[in-house]
C-alpha cells in the first residue's frame, strides 16, 4: 500500500496560531556570530568559573548514599530540600519570610517565566515591561497574545511616573492589565537598579490598579555592592512573584530556576505544569552546596570576579574615548553604551570590519517607545584581554562611523 505525500500547505494551515506572535521576537534570540569575533553580545557566565570541583564531590556523595530517589521524577514544587534551602537562605538574605511552600522550582527562570505566562495571561490582556528588557520574555508573553506596552527607563530604572501616567490611560481605555514584568535588579541590557523610592512607588501602583508584579531576577546574585535596595516581593508579598535562576551563577546548563509568590500563583504553577520536573539529582546537588557554604563562597568568589572585568570595560572606555557615554552597573553582566548619534547600521558595519559583534537596543525593544542608540556590552563570558581588545576595536568603530 502506497504512503501518500504529505502536502505542505496542509501541514503548515495546522500550525497554531499563536505562534506567529512570538515568531518575530524568537528569531532574534539566535544569532549568526563568527566563530573568531569578539562577542560582546551573551548574557552567559564565565565557563572557566563554574564550580565542577564542589560539583563533582557532592555528586559523588549522592550517587554514593543509599538514597536512590535522587535519580527518580520529581513532580508538582520540586525537591523539598533545594526548596528549604532556597526558603532559607533568601529570607535572611532579604529579610523577608519566604517559606519553602510558597516556592517552585523551574526550568531555569525562563520555566518559571512560560508558567506564570500560561496561568496569568489571556489573549488581549496587557503586559507591562521596561521599554528594553529581556526579548525572551517578550516571546512568551507573545505566545499567550498578550498586548505588551512599554515603560520608559532612565539612569534609576523604570519610569515610575510614566508607569502612573500609561495605568491611568490604560484604566480609562478598560484594558485588561494582567502583569507587569520587571528586571528591577541588574537590569539586562541597561544594568541599573530601580531605587528604592521607585520601588515602593511601584508596588503602590500595582495595588492600586490590582495587577501582579513579576520580577526577574536572573543576574541580581551577582552584585559589586552591600547597599541594594529591598526585593520587590519583600514590599508587596501578596502581589509579587520573584523569579530567579542559577544559570548565572553555578552554571547555565543546569537548566535550574525557581519562582516564588503568593500561594494562589505558586498552587496554579505546580499545577499546570507537564515536564514532569527537573532533574531531582541536580535539584539535591544544589540543595547541598548551598546547605553546606560553597554556593555563598562561589558567589563571593564570582561577583570578585566580574567585578574585575567590569572594571576592565569601564577602564578601557575610559582610555580610548569612543563618542559615547555609559554606566559603571553595581551588579551584572552589563555595561550599558549610549552613542552620541543614531547610525546604528553604520557603527554595526564598521564593528564588524574589525572583527567585533554586540546587541544593540533594537534587539531588547518591547516596542511602543523612543528607540535609544545603545549597545549592550557583555563582560561574563569573556576573558579581560579580550574585553579590553575588544572595547578598543568598538571604539574605533564609533569613530569611523561618526
Amino acid at each position: 500500500m502506497a504512503i501518500a505525500e504529505s502536502r505542505p500547505a496542509a501541514v503548515a494551515s495546522l500550525l497554531a496560531r499563536s505562534r506567529t506572535d512570538a515568531s518575530a521576537t524568537s528569531a532574534r534570540l539566535v544569532v549568526s556570530v563568527p566563530p573568531d569575533a569578539i562577542f560582546f553580545g551573551g548574557g552567559l557566565p564565565d565557563p572557566m568559573k563554574y564550580p565542577t570541583d564542589a560539583m563533582t564531590r557532592v555528586l559523588v556523595e549522592l550517587l554514593a548514599s543509599s538514597d536512590h530517589e535522587a535519580l527518580g521524577y520529581i513532580h508538582g514544587a520540586g525537591d523539598g530540600a533545594l526548596r528549604e534551602a532556597i526558603a532559607h537562605r533568601f529570607s535572611a538574605q532579604e529579610r523577608v519570610d519566604v517559606a519553602a511552600d510558597r516556592i517552585v522550582i523551574t526550568n531555569g527562570s525562563s520555566g518559571a517565566l512560560s508558567l506564570l505566562a500560561i496561568a496569568l495571561i489571556e489573549p488581549g490582556d496587557v503586559v507591562l515591561c521596561e521599554e528594553l528588557t529581556y526579548p525572551g520574555a517578550l516571546a512568551t508573553f507573545r505566545q499567550m497574545r498578550a498586548r505588551i506596552v512599554s515603560v520608559p527607563v532612565d539612569g534609576e530604572g523604570m519610569c515610575t511616573g510614566e508607569l502612573a501616567s500609561i495605568l491611568t490611560q490604560l484604566d480609562r481605555e478598560r484594558a485588561r492589565v494582567k502583569v507587569l514584568y520587571t528586571i528591577a535588579t541588574c537590569q539586562s541590557p541597561t544594568g541599573t537598579v530601580l531605587s528604592a523610592a521607585r520601588r515602593r512607588e511601584l508596588v503602590d501602583l500595582a495595588d492600586r490598579f490590582d495587577i501582579i508584579v513579576v520580577q526577574d531576577t536572573t543576574y541580581a546574585d551577582i552584585r559589586f555592592a552591600d547597599d541594594f535596595p529591598p526585593e520587590l516581593i519583600a514590599l508587596a508579598p501578596q502581589r509579587t512573584v520573584h523569579v530567579a535562576s542559577f544559570s548565572k551563577t553555578l552554571a547555565p546548563g543546569l537548566r535550574l530556576g525557581w519562582a516564588a509568590g503568593p500561594p494562589a500563583i505558586i498552587d496554579v504553577l505546580k499545577e499546570i505544569r507537564t515536564d514532569l520536573g527537573t532533574s531531582r539529582l541536580l535539584q539535591r546537588m544544589v540543595a547541598q552546596l548551598i546547605s553546606n557554604g560553597d554556593f555563598d563562597a562561589h558567589l563571593r568568589e564570582m561577583n570578585a570576579h566580574y567585578r574585575s572585568k567590569r572594571d576592565a570595560v569601564v577602564d578601557a572606555l575610559t582610555w580610548s574615548r569612543p563618542p559615547a557615554s555609559w554606566n559603571v552597573p553595581a551588579g551584572g553582566f552589563f555595561v550599558w553604551l549610549v552613542l552620541d548619534r543614531d547610525d546604528m547600521a553604520a557603527v554595526e558595519a564598521a564593528a564588524a570590519r574589525r572583527g567585533v559583534a554586540f546587541f544593540a537596543a533594537p534587539y531588547f525593544s518591547a516596542g511602543g517607545g523612543p528607540e535609544v542608540a545603545g549597545i549592550r556590552l557583555a563582560y561574563g563570558e569573556l576573558d579581560s584581554p579580550r574585553l579590553v581588545e575588544g572595547i578598543r576595536l568598538l571604539s574605533d568603530a564609533l569613530s569611523e562611523a561618526t
